[in-house]
């Protein structure tokens, strides 16, 4: 029997995939938190090494009698710290859950996405597969690129996560597209460039169109946790001669304090957009709507959060609030209706989230989508 492809393996998935409760038979799941994001910017993200632990909340499908799962990490996890998250299961005694639970791990710390890993040692693919119920089993990631595409293809496993050939969707530039599409309002901004000289005019003709900016926001495209997001300053701009605003963008991107230190080959390599800074009314807030798009297209909003940003140009993700605020928690809901109904549309599955920010004029909140995540992130909801 030939071997299927990474697109034929996820039309084997059915909707009652991630259905822990209602399923008399609930599929097996591979987790593999592989992170496959650009490696200079994942460096800037303070304990990253940590990231694959962070997965652990699958381990709540457990609670469910008959649901098996098998745990992947680069070092093995550690017997207190698996404990310690399944002692948060309602009802199940932790023999039982940990009896249900394959714990396998490559000895291989190195700065590597798993997969990469995994991918090495046949013989290691080879138990894991001795273990899952081949029928009806698949593979859940951090995020899909193509080493985690090559891994579903190599296990013959399906895995539920979008295919990384739709991983534009999931960008800076993708993201303003989808809004446009979707109907929803967005900071104005510029089209995707790959060079300096496009950045610059990028920039000189957004402040040409807003004349009273005074703060622009560099995006590299494939930027995540803000680490690839750099505050451009306008105020005292010479605005008056296009030769001579041009030239003093061009001074002050060669200053730009981006967080990813090769930021000018980053945007060779994936390209960036400007956009104009948000500021201004009496409250600012950053909100997050979380969905999830199961086999078949059925689009669910799972949660919605209020992001805590920090860092030097406070663009950092550093935590959330559960759940975002009333005054506008209903259109966000509805942004990750549309959002995933359009994604759905593109072939998308699993896990995505729309980030915003919102800012209060009295008693109105204006609401403005900032960018789209095709995967699991800081924000995912772990039920």
């Amino acid at each position: 029997m030939s071997a299927l492809s990474f697109a034929e393996l996820q039309q084997r998935l059915s909707a009652d995939v991630d259905d822990v409760d209602g399923s008399p038979a609930p599929w097996d799941v591979l987790v593999v938190p592989s992170l496959n994001l650009d490696a200079q910017q994942i460096a800037l993200v303070q304990g990253v090494h940590h990231y694959e632990e962070r997965q652990l909340f699958e381990l709540i499908r457990l609670r469910q009698p008959k649901a098996r799962m098998v745990f992947v990490t680069s070092k093995l996890l550690p017997e207190l710290v698996v404990d310690a998250v399944l002692e948060l299961l309602p009802g199940v005694p932790i023999s039982h859950a940990r009896h249900r639970l394959k714990l396998f791990d490559t000895d291989d710390a190195s700065p590597r996405p798993l997969a990469a890993k995994l991918l090495e040692r046949p013989r290691l693919l080879q138990r894991i597969r001795q273990v899952l119920n081949l029928d009806r089993s698949y593979i859940s990631c951090f995020n899909v690129g193509e080493l985690e595409r090559q891994l579903s293809e190599t296990l013959q496993v399906p895995l539920l996560g979008t295919d990384p050939a739709l991983a534009y969707w999931g960008s800076k530039a993708g993201s303003r597209e989808l809004f446009s599409r979707c109907g929803l309002t967005h900071p104005a901004g510029s089209e995707l460039v790959h060079s300096f000289s496009d950045l610059v005019e990028a920039c000189a003709e957004l402040v040409e169109r807003e004349s009273e900016l005074q703060r622009a926001v560099v995006k590299l495209n494939e930027g995540f946790s803000g680490e690839g997001n750099a505050p451009l300053e306008l105020a005292g701009l010479e605005r008056s001669n296009a030769a001579g605003l041009r030239q003093q963008l061009s001074e002050r991107l060669e200053q730009l304090p981006m967080p990813a230190a090769g930021w000018r080959e980053l945007l060779v390599s994936q390209g960036a957009l400007v956009e104009a800074w948000l500021s201004g009314g009496e409250e600012l807030s950053s909100p997050s709507v979380q969905g999830m798009i199961h086999p078949g297209g059925h689009v669910e909003v799972l949660s919605t959060h209020e992001q805590l940003l920090g860092g030097p140009s406070g663009q950092t993700y550093l935590g959330c609030q559960f759940p975002a605020r009333d005054h506008y928690r209903c259109e966000l809901q509805r942004w990750g209706l549309a959002v995933g109904a359009e994604l759905a549309k593109l072939g998308a599955l699993d896990h995505f989230s729309v980030d915003g920010l919102a800012r209060r004029f009295g008693e109105q909140w204006d609401l403005q989508a900032i960018e789209v995540n095709l995967r699991k992130g800081g924000t995912t909801h772990p039920m």
